[in-house]
């Protein structure tokens, strides 16, 4: 990291930040696909598993999406989430959409999730 500065002297200077990096949580996907016809039913869900030294809550969900339904579940036996996402998109069309999970942690407050969809209608062959 180079930090410029008004000091004559020392115009420019280099710092070196090391350290160990720790997941905070285990996420399964950080973007989802949905691809396919309008009659298709596409559902996926995504994992969310806070590790123990950071243990934390997901307090609230949030998307302005129209095109994607949420369901979050909290599982005991791995004592993580489980967040479902359903497209409810019917007519043709590209969509790109954001997930936020909110959380109680101060080492990740929010947790992002991507989704994209292409809803098409399949070509028939000509005969």
């Amino acid at each position: 990291m180079i930090i410029e500065t008004n000091d004559l002297k020392n115009p420019k200077l280099r710092f070196t930040v090391k350290g160990d990096v720790e997941k905070v949580a285990d996420i399964s996907a950080h973007v989802v696909k949905f691809v396919g016809e309008p009659e298709q039913d596409f559902k996926s869900v995504v994992k969310i598993t806070p590790k123990k030294k950071y243990n934390f809550k997901i307090t609230d969900v949030k998307t302005d999406s129209n095109n994607i339904k949420l369901f979050l579940n909290y599982n005991d036996n791995n004592k993580g989430y489980e967040l479902s996402i359903k497209n409810i998109k019917k007519t043709e069309g590209e969509y790109f959409d954001a997930i936020t999970l909110k959380t109680d942690s101060k080492y990740m407050p929010e947790i992002p999730i991507r989704v994209y969809g292409n809803i098409f209608k399949k070509i028939k062959p000509l005969n």
